[in-house]
């Protein structure tokens, strides 16, 4: 029996146009994440990028959601308003032994972003949405994330000295024995935080709201507490040591270093 041969022209209409957009789809999706930056409208969603070299890349405005970086080069990379929603991003880094620029992510969107293990010191990320991201023993010296939307991120064991955070929204973070020193947190929400045993030595907390913050065991020598709010604190065993508190408020609820209950900077047993 002779092969049934069926030309193009005698595919019903819609078929051939169900066909014509199916490969047109596969023939994007391929050349998507084999396209270089800078590329206006960079589309690499999805793309497989494990330990790929992005140093310098222009990567602004682009479309990384679900990408898998782990272990990506992003030295001097910029990813302004870059969409990293949901990306894999564990141990990235800014080159052999930290040898690159930090990279900026401003604005950038890392909702759910894997940032576990992630090198990043000196960072911009102001402004950057960061709701719901995994930072877990990230090490984030001397970034920057102003403004940044941190609500509902892991910050656990990560490194942030000298991050400079005012205003931050910290509200019910979980910081035990996280590094915090020297860092601007003025005006930051600390409400509710657990802050068990964390280092803040020398940053400045100006104004921060550390109402019902746990801060049994740690480190605030040298911190800046001038007008703080510690009611409800638990300061027990805490360092307090050169610290100004100045201004601070506290009522009856509050625990100090040693045990005590207080209501006012004067009205303390440290």
């Amino acid at each position: 029996m002779k092969p049934i041969e069926m030309k193009f022209n005698q595919i019903p209409t819609a078929m051939a146009s169900a066909l014509l957009a199916l490969t047109l789809m596969a023939s994007v999706a391929q050349a998507t994440c084999t396209d270089r930056p800078p590329l206006a409208n960079l589309n690499w969603g999805g793309c497989l990028l494990v330990a790929a070299d992005l140093t310098d890349a222009n990567l602004t405005g682009a479309n990384l959601t679900g990408a898998n970086l782990t272990s990506a080069i992003l030295g001097n990379a910029y990813l302004t308003n870059a969409n990293l929603t949901g990306a894999t991003m564990t141990a990235v880094s800014l080159g052999p032994a930290g040898s690159g620029a930090p990279p900026n992510l401003t604005g950038a969107i890392l909702v759910n972003a894997n940032l576990t293990g992630a090198y990043l010191p000196g960072a911009n990320l102001a402004s950057a949405n960061l709701t719901g991201a995994n930072l877990l023993g990230a090490f984030l010296t001397g970034a920057d994330l102003t403004n940044a939307n941190l609500t509902g991120a892991i910050l656990l064991g990560a490194t942030l000295q000298y991050v400079i955070m005012p205003g931050a929204n910290l509200t019910s973070q979980n910081l035990t024995s996280t590094y915090v020193s020297q860092a601007n947190l003025k005006g930051a929400n600390l409400t509710g935080a657990n802050l068990t045993r964390a280092h803040f030595g020398t940053t400045d907390l100006t104004g921060a709201n550390l109402t019902g913050a746990n801060l049994t065991g740690a480190n605030l020598t040298g911190a800046n507490l001038a007008n703080a709010s510690l009611k409800g604190a638990n300061l027990a065993k805490a360092n307090l040591t050169g610290a100004n508190l100045t201004g601070a408020r506290f009522d009856t609820t509050t625990i100090t270093s040693k045990g005590a209950y207080c209501e006012s900077s004067t009205k303390c047993t440290w």
